[in-house]
Order: C-alpha cells, then sequence, then structure tokens
C-alpha cells in the first residue's frame, strides 16, 4: 500500500524519502491532490518488466491457456500423494 504525505512533508524529509519508498511508492500530494509518486529504482525496474512481459501478446495467451489446463486437472493434497508414496 502507498504512504501518502503532503508536498509540505516531503519537501522537509527529502534527504529520507529515499530510505522511505524501499518497500512501496510513496504518493506526494499538494492540496489533498496526488502530484507526484515516488518509487524506487527496484520498483521501477519491476514494473518495466511486468510491463515488457504483459506487452508479449503470446507469452499472456499460452499462460491463459496454462491456467486454464490447470484448472481442468485433477488435483490431490500432499498428505494424499505422502500416502501413496508410503511417506
Amino acid at each position: 500500500m502507498a504512504k501518502y504525505i503532503t508536498l509540505n512533508q516531503a519537501q522537509k524529509k527529502l534527504s529520507q524519502l529515499p530510505d522511505e519508498i524501499v518497500d512501496e511508492p510513496m504518493i506526494i500530494t499538494d492540496k489533498d491532490k496526488p502530484v507526484i509518486i515516488a518509487i524506487s529504482p527496484s520498483q521501477l525496474n519491476s514494473l518495466l518488466e511486468t510491463i515488457e512481459i504483459l506487452s508479449d501478446q503470446e507469452f499472456c495467451q499460452q499462460f491463459k491457456i496454462g491456467i486454464e489446463e490447470a484448472r481442468q486437472v485433477e488435483t490431490i493434497s500432499l498428505e494424499e500423494v505422502k500416502d501413496k508414496l508410503g511417506l
């Protein structure tokens, strides 16, 4: 979940912001409206990789097919597997 702080708060603690956005984005507001979103470089890289993956239509189609196939397969619990293997 993103943290929200005001523009004035962000200005006062600018040097501390990099430590605060390591795990989650920060939304900086002015007059109760978002004006800046700050994210860490690792979050940006993750978003860019996700966009690249999702823009690959062939991959997405195969992924959807795989999910549907997995839903149709009968599964058994770990306990049942252990019982069948005598573990």
